[in-house]
């Protein structure tokens, strides 16, 4: 059996307080009455408004106006403390693990993923058109390099990078610029 304080209960709507009976474990508080009723506080639905160091331990639940416990043993400061920490022992550098495997893995292979579904829909002649717009912008008064040599090694690598079926119309150009 856990151990037992004794708290005052303040429902929130009158200025007067009930005697009660606290124990509290790792999923929160339970809350025992003297006429027999009892309330269970989940850890998460509550709040702790003061130090558990100094003065007594005063919990809050609910909005406003909250539903407020006060407990003025410091032991019940400190088994509560104890039992609050414990889920958080875990869960936060469990959280960060998540995250730092997660993150990664969504970038890496869900965003590609989710990008090649979403091409499909987007037309060859749409493509075209922002690839032209890009380059447009960025080199707005272009030189192109042209020599036969050059236009020879370009032909070659787009028929080493692209399938020969494919639907697309590459455009190479070797840009004469001081930015590449």
């Amino acid at each position: 059996m856990s151990k037992t304080w004794r708290g005052q209960y303040f429902d929130g709507r009158t200025p007067t307080h009930r005697d009660v009976t606290v124990s509290c474990d790792s999923r929160g508080v339970r809350i025992k009455f003297e006429d027999g009723s009892g309330r269970f506080w989940d850890r998460v639905d509550f709040r702790l408004q003061q130090d558990l160091q100094q003065g007594p331990a005063r919990l809050e639940y609910g909005e406003f106006p909250p539903e407020t416990l006060v407990v003025d043993d410091p032991e019940f400061g400190k088994n509560f403390g104890k039992n609050l920490m414990s889920r958080n022992r875990f869960f936060t550098p469990l959280l960060g693990l998540l995250t730092v495997i997660i993150f990664p893995a969504l970038i890496y292979w869900g965003i590609p993923s989710a990008s090649g579904l979403f091409t499909r829909f987007v037309p060859i002649s749409i493509e075209q058109q922002i690839g032209q717009y890009v380059i447009d912008e960025i080199f707005p008064n272009r030189v192109i390099c042209e020599t036969a040599a050059g236009r020879q090694a370009l032909e070659k690598l787009l028929a080493r990078l692209a399938p020969a079926d494919s639907d697309y119309e590459f455009q190479l150009e070797i840009i004469d610029s001081g930015l590449v």
